[in-house]
């Protein structure tokens, strides 16, 4: 899978200074709730191992993470490692196979690592940085 960074922004007066300080904050405000997801099981086919490396995102301050179903397919195990070097296991609370998503949930992390800002959709204003990341299929 080809990885896919999709970046956005609009506004009537859109300098490129401007767009990299806005860009600069929007990635300083989220960095502290990307993590790291070690998942490993033991694989169904050749009774070998399975361990794979995903990320995912702090949503909440109870420690829910998001993140995708592929990663913790097949998975009974998984590490959480934080940007602050902390580490916690972590245990499914729930997936969609359909929609590629699954959530984790780990101890409350209290070490400078925070849930990512969301902000609905309908209160997107004209100027917001949006970051999306995800994996193309193709």
């Amino acid at each position: 899978m080809l990885p896919l960074i999709l970046v956005m922004g609009c506004e009537v007066d859109l300098s490129v200074d401007h767009f990299e300080k806005n860009m600069i904050e929007a990635v300083q405000g989220a960095s502290s709730g990307i993590v790291t997801i070690v998942a490993s099981g033991a694989s169904v086919d050749d009774d070998g191992k399975i361990e794979r490396t995903g990320s995912g995102v702090i949503i909440a301050d109870n420690g829910t993470i998001v993140t995708t179903y592929g990663v913790i397919d097949e998975c009974d195990s998984f590490r959480v490692l934080y940007q602050d070097g902390c580490q916690h296991d972590g245990r499914i609370v729930g997936f969609d196979r359909e929609t590629n998503v699954a959530l984790l949930i780990t101890d409350e992390h209290i070490h400078g690592c925070f849930p990512v800002p969301m902000v609905e959709a309908e209160n997107i204003e004209v100027g917001s940085i949006i970051i999306a990341t995800g994996f193309d299929p193709l």
